[in-house]
């Protein structure tokens, strides 16, 4: 992890394995391989560990979001959405998973639903200048 946050990304994907041939049910280790691969591009693999992490701790929170992500900039909205709600089930006061959750909605067309989530981005961090100008933008939209 601290290879990682010191950004040594592919020494962090080496230790990551290591970690996950020791003790291949390791759910963070799924996890944060997960979030290495996105972070290097290797989206295919980061959904895969995403995934892997999930049958081993389906209340993997941080997973179902960031899994949310991958979905998302591949294109998967559906099941984007349906890993947003499941984070949000889990802890509904996740306000990443909210503005997340928003913004796939927006991409699907979804306006009204989007609304609904950065309202609520907005009761948990007032200050979140990106959900208040894209509700303000959801509502311009409307009243036209």
């Amino acid at each position: 992890n601290l290879l990682h946050r010191v950004g040594r990304i592919p020494e962090a994907i080496e230790h990551y394995e290591a970690a996950l041939r020791i003790e291949p049910d390791f759910a963070t280790a799924h996890h944060n391989l997960g979030v290495a691969f996105e972070e290097t591009g290797r989206r295919p693999e980061a959904i895969q560990q995403y995934e892997a992490a999930l049958r081993i701790q389906p209340d993997l929170v941080e997973a179902h979001n960031n899994l949310g992500v991958a979905l998302c900039r591949s294109d998967r909205l559906p099941e984007a959405i349906a890993h947003f709600k499941a984070a949000l089930r889990l802890r509904p006061d996740y306000p990443e998973a909210h503005d997340n959750l928003g913004n796939a909605l927006l991409q699907a067309g979804r306006m009204d639903e989007a609304s609904v989530e950065y309202e609520e981005v907005l009761r948990l961090r007032p200050d979140d200048a990106v959900a208040r100008r894209n509700l303000e933008l959801i509502r311009a939209g409307a009243a036209r």
